[in-house]
């Protein structure tokens, strides 16, 4: 297998994720900030939680946290975020100076796009480093086969490779660690398919991210299933889905979320013993499933379809009622903040952060690129809310044209500053 050089990828898949990898940083930083302080009682249940319990949840630590190979363990919490601050808080509410629903909005429309299509990036990038198992004829097969289920059966024939490759490396003496990953895509694909051969196809949005253009994340397609399975599924397969297949799902995803080189330290070669006969009865509730629900072109109800989309936390909005919102968030900023509006960002505030930041530059004290990125976290803490989707996403690329002018040439960077914000703030 070609060696691959982790820090180009590293570099490269923190420079797709552009300005929104900070934005994940700060709005998971002001998150476990709020909620050490929310006076709101029908949380104190988080509150237990440590912020380092709450990241191992997530296969995560600090370390981590700042490292673009997690993408999606990053991901997963970015939308635990997103669904606790819609879910847990009642409508409106505001801790401090932290608005859950804006929150959650700004999270769901702008940085969980931009981390779904990096974290495409990051598993391709695993799936590549087995990708050439398919071709190494030295591969020695045991003789025990870890699946021994025959998907044709039940229509579903594009799974044959797949299980070949599982049933080569479970019991191999060197690829055993790339089971847990496998069995995780293995999961995926059989629970969209489920979905996709059994719901009306107005209902593809429950189990497919058309803003990211792929099949929902892991968490949510198993979500799902548990939904379904005790409203319009249940009594069109023969046995419900018993909590136990959904307990072992989120097994399997939180190991398959792994990277290859950590599997090694957790995965022992009798991982595959250990977890068959869970694998064997996941197999057979969810092929059964699909045998007895394809072709049902199921419509669910407006009343339940609600109810499922709450529990998702996903939210069914039509764009009218999008664009009351945000309207109305724009409002109530403005009245909590007395009444700032963007004619009180003056030429001369910004002016006075320019001049700041050229006094910087010229005199070039100890940490005078910190002190730089400090002035303009100030200037975009002040302005960002008060902005559009459209103008955010413009200051997200002048943020970055500022990060790489800082590392080549400072005086550009303010006048491309000043020239950037006033068109955005100020459109002139």
């Amino acid at each position: 297998m070609q060696k691959v050089d982790l820090d180009y990828l590293r570099k490269q898949w923190k420079d797709d994720l552009g300005y929104y990898w900070e934005e994940a940083q700060k709005e998971i930083n002001e998150y476990f900030e709020m909620i050490k302080y929310t006076l709101c009682s029908k949380v104190d249940h988080l509150k237990s939680k440590s912020r380092d319990q709450v990241l191992k949840e997530f296969s995560l630590d600090e370390e981590r946290l700042k490292d673009p190979v997690f993408t999606p363990d990053i991901l997963n919490l970015l939308n635990s975020i997103k669904k606790i601050n819609y879910d847990e808080f009642p409508n409106n509410w505001i801790s401090g100076n932290y608005d859950h629903k804006e929150h959650a909005s700004y999270i769901y429309h702008n940085i969980i796009p931009r981390f779904h299509e990096v974290s495409t990036k990051v598993i391709d990038f695993k799936i590549s480093q087995y990708n050439t198992l398919y071709n190494q004829p030295e591969i020695s097969v045991s003789k025990k086969i870890f699946i021994n289920r025959e998907f044709d059966k039940y229509g579903l024939l594009q799974y044959e490779h797949h299980i070949g490759l599982i049933n080569n490396v479970a019991y191999h003496d060197e690829f055993y660690m790339l089971l847990p990953i496998l069995l995780r895509t293995l999961f995926e694909n059989i629970l969209h398919d489920i979905f996709k051969d059994s719901l009306n196809n107005k209902h593809k949005n429950l189990y497919f991210d058309e803003k990211a253009n792929r099949v929902a994340i892991f968490s949510v397609l198993i979500s799902l299933l548990n939904q379904l399975s005790q409203s319009v599924y249940k009594g069109r397969i023969r046995s419900k889905i018993h909590p136990e297949v959904i307990r072992i799902l989120n097994d399997i995803k939180k190991i398959g979320n792994l990277s290859v080189h950590e599997v090694i330290k957790i995965i022992t070669k009798g991982y595959a013993d250990i977890i068959h006969d869970e694998v064997d009865l996941v197999l057979e509730a969810l092929l059964n499933s699909y045998y007895q629900l394809k072709g049902a072109d199921i419509t669910i109800q407006a009343e339940n379809l609600e109810k499922i989309f709450a529990k998702l936390g996903l939210k069914q909005k039509s764009k009218n009622d999008l664009k009351k919102r945000k309207k109305k968030l724009r409002i109530k900023k403005k009245e909590k903040k007395g009444g700032i509006s963007i004619s009180d960002i003056s030429i001369s505030d910004i002016s006075a952060i320019m001049s700041d930041i050229r006094l910087l530059m010229k005199n070039e004290p100890p940490n005078y690129i910190v002190s730089i990125k400090i002035k303009m976290d100030e200037l975009l803490l002040k302005v960002k809310p008060l902005l559009n989707k459209g103008q955010r996403e413009a200051l997200g690329k002048m943020y970055i044209l500022f990060n790489y002018f800082l590392e080549t040439s400072l005086e550009k960077t303010a006048e491309t500053l000043f020239d950037a914000i006033n068109m955005i703030i100020l459109g002139r």
